[in-house]
C-alpha cells in the first residue's frame, strides 16, 4: 500500500489547504483556476486518513460561505442540489484509493492513476450536475437533454485543471523520490 509518513501527510495536508483557500474564492482571477477538484483527488491518494475528506469538505463549504457572504459571489449555486457535492467530492477522494492500494513508481500504475483522475472527474461532474439541475429547478423548467447539451461542454475544462493539478503534484512527488533515491513509502 502507498502511504507517506506521518509528517509528509502533514505538509501535503497543509499545502492543499492553503491551494484550495488561494483558488476557490478566485482571489486571483480566472488566472489560476480553482483546485478544489484535484485537491480532493490528491488528498484520496496521498492522505492515509479518511477523516481528513470530511475536513477539506469543510473548508470548501466554509470558503463557499465566505464568497457568498465577503466577496458577493452570486449564491445561485448553493441550492438544496448543493448536498449532492458531497458524493460529487467523494467520487474523487475515492477514485485514487483505488489504485493506491498497490501503487508502485511506474507507467502501469501511473496510467491507472490518470484512469481513476478520469473517472473521479465524471462522477463529480455527474453528481455536481444533477444535484444543480434538480436544485436549481432546471427540471422544471428546461429538458435533462438541453441542460446535458448546456452543461457538457464544461467537462473538458473540468478534467483538464483536475489532471494538472494532480500531475503537477504526481510530477513533484516522483521528482523527490528518484531525488532522493529512496522510496518515500513505509
Amino acid at each position: 500500500m502507498f502511504a507517506l509518513s506521518t509528517r509528509r501527510q502533514g505538509l501535503v495536508i497543509l499545502i492543499l489547504t492553503a491551494l484550495m483557500a488561494a483558488t476557490r474564492i478566485e482571489h486571483f482571477g480566472t488566472f489560476v483556476p480553482d483546485a478544489s477538484t484535484a485537491i480532493f483527488f490528491i488528498a484520496g491518494f496521498l492522505i492515509g486518513n479518511p477523516l481528513w475528506f470530511f475536513a477539506f469538505l469543510v473548508e470548501a463549504m466554509a470558503l463557499d460561505a465566505a464568497a457568498i457572504k465577503i466577496v458577493g459571489v452570486d449564491s445561485v449555486c448553493v441550492t438544496l442540489g448543493y448536498c449532492m457535492m458531497v458524493p460529487a467530492y467523494a467520487s474523487l477522494w475515492l477514485a485514487p484509493r483505488l489504485v493506491r492500494e498497490s501503487f508502485n513508481i511506474d507507467f502501469l500504475n501511473f496510467g491507472k492513476l490518470a484512469l481513476a483522475c478520469v473517472g473521479g472527474t465524471t462522477g463529480f461532474f455527474l453528481f455536481s450536475n444533477i444535484g444543480y439541475y434538480i436544485g436549481g429547478g432546471f427540471d422544471t423548467s428546461i429538458g435533462l437533454g438541453e441542460y446535458v447539451s448546456r452543461v457538457a461542454r464544461y467537462f473538458p475544462y473540468y478534467l483538464g485543471v483536475t489532471s494538472l493539478y494532480a500531475g503537477i503534484a504526481l510530477a513533484v512527488l516522483t521528482r523527490s523520490v528518484v531525488a532522493r533515491g529512496r522510496i518515500l513509502v513505509r
